[in-house]
């Protein structure tokens, strides 16, 4: 029963001393939804909207004016960091997440992928964002998916329900459509 007891003491210090680390940063001109989740080390600009049931996790920085809608998922994984621009739109059950890490022999990229939105950019109600880059005014469409390695330059759109293949380069004010998407 000694033994028993003692698990439970030490049982909150362990779990304590295993949790990452969480600094909050929320500008008090922002709007956090009570249901959203934020953990890690989170930057949120002034008027930004965080809606309900959001979840934004690991080292993840959001301008001013974006607005993160319910359900969205944003996620730096393993010492990734994520920006998010200003004026940023992530529609109702978006995920954006961070790349992969580059391991000689384990992955098949040589290099880490980047992962970032820039300010003025939409990623659709739905969309998959993974270890993308998003210039400027660039556009994930409805239920489309920008895959590993992604980049659309300043302007490109991914249209709805569009699948890129790994390092893809949608081109600046281009368009991309199709499962897996050709430049059109």
């Amino acid at each position: 029963a000694i033994q028993c007891w003692a698990l439970l003491v030490l049982l909150p210090s362990a779990l304590l001393i295993a949790s990452p680390v969480s600094a909050l940063n929320i500008d008090p001109k922002a709007d956090i939804h009570p249901t959203a989740v934020l953990m890690g080390n989170i930057t949120v600009g002034a008027y930004t909207k965080i809606g309900p049931k959001a979840v934004i996790q690991g080292d993840v920085t959001i301008g001013h004016h974006a607005n993160i809608l319910g359900g969205a998922v944003i996620s730096a994984n393993g010492g990734d960091k994520l920006t998010i621009g200003n004026y940023v739109r992530i529609d109702y059950g978006a995920v954006v997440v961070s790349g992969r890490p580059a391991v000689p022999g384990l992955t098949a990229n040589a290099t880490p992928d980047q992962s970032y939105i820039r300010d003025d950019c939409w990623v659709g109600m739905n969309a998959t964002v993974r270890g993308s880059r998003l210039e400027a005014g660039s556009a994930v469409g409805n239920d489309a998916v920008a895959d590993f390695n992604t980049h659309l330059e300043k302007g490109a759109v991914l249209a709805h329900g569009a699948v890129t293949a790994h390092d893809m380069v949608i081109p600046a004010n281009a368009l991309a459509e199709g499962n897996p998407a050709k430049i059109t």
